[in-house]
């Protein structure tokens, strides 16, 4: 072994600490590489997902919240992302599509980044 070798081992065996949720190592190159943007990109999306349901939670009323939940979020093309909100029939979906611009007011508040809402029919909440 010489000492170039030696170097790298005792580089690859030295403790590093911990790393939070969708943080990665730099590599050599300092960018993080493509799986660290995937990473940080889930991480970031996981984040608004947990924010949109908090805050729906605190806008839906009590029969809305048995029967309507956070599905997903979506990426809008500027910033910010849209909330897709799953219901379980055509009813309270057609009512939360009536309240919609109340709705956007209340969640963009309590949700950071939510810029709209969307509301679909599913067979079950998932």
């Amino acid at each position: 072994m010489n000492e170039f070798q030696y170097a790298r081992l005792c580089e690859n065996r030295r403790r590093r600490g911990t790393l939070r949720l969708g943080e990665t190592r730099k590599d050599a190159s300092g960018t993080g590489g493509p799986i660290g943007s995937v990473l940080r990109r889930a991480a970031r999306r996981l984040r608004q997902r947990e924010a949109a349901i908090r805050a729906w939670e605190r806008v839906a009323r009590g029969a809305w919240l048995a029967e309507a939940s956070v599905h997903s979020v979506e990426p809008r093309a500027g910033d910010g992302y849209t909330i897709v909100i799953e219901t379980r029939n055509a009813t309270l979906c057609y009512e939360l599509r009536r309240r919609k611009a109340t709705l956007e007011r209340q969640m963009a508040h309590l949700a950071t980044g939510a810029r709209g809402l969307r509301f679909v029919v599913g067979a079950e909440n998932a």
